[in-house]
């Protein structure tokens, strides 16, 4: 069971996230707030996991990947198939 502070590991594309501007090392948080506000809800586009962090892509931002720790779950989501 995932923690509040976390995102679900059944997340893909489409999935609303909040963006929390915490957890991550601190040039994750510093390069994330240039893009996004606190609290607010996002969609992701699409991730990349690597050994050591996920990186979620968002549609509203293009181009950049942000750490999955500094996300939670906005709402329950249903896959599309």
């Amino acid at each position: 069971m995932a923690s509040e502070w976390s995102i679900r590991s059944d997340t893909y594309k489409g999935c609303k996230v909040r963006y929390l501007n915490a957890n991550g090392y601190d040039h994750d948080t510093i390069s994330a707030n240039q893009y996004l506000a606190p609290g607010q809800i996002y969609t992701i586009d699409f991730e990349i996991v690597d050994r050591w962090q996920t990186d979620l892509y968002l549609q509203e931002v293009e181009g950049i990947g942000f750490n999955s720790v500094m996300f939670k779950n906005a709402k329950k989501s249903k896959k599309p198939y």
